[in-house]
């Protein structure tokens, strides 16, 4: 059975605004290679110790998701992604469902 965790992008305010207002941004992978286009949608603040709980059952700061979950920016960012390319093959790429 899959847990699935979902995927989310979070900003601070200023990236927020700017993203606003361009409406379409290019998501790049770490090594600068563009993979697809975040046709913004919405930007909203969030609860990190709701979400936490939601997501991983628990509020203790020792576990690593929550304590990343806690260190996240205060902005969260949606909308449709159109893929310019797929992420490259690595190990984890067989466990990866679209």
């Amino acid at each position: 059975m899959a847990w699935t965790i979902p995927i989310i992008l979070d900003v601070d305010k200023s990236t927020a605004e700017q993203m606003k207002k361009a409406g379409k941004v290019l998501l790049q992978n770490h090594q600068g290679v563009g993979i697809a286009i975040l046709h913004v949608k919405e930007i909203f603040t969030f609860d990190k110790e709701k979400t936490a709980k939601g997501v991983y059952g628990t509020i203790d700061s020792t576990h690593p998701g929550v304590a990343k979950t806690m260190s996240m920016q205060d902005y969260l960012v949606g909308g449709k992604i159109d893929y310019i390319q797929r992420p490259e093959e690595n190990e984890i790429r067989k466990y990866r469902l679209t």
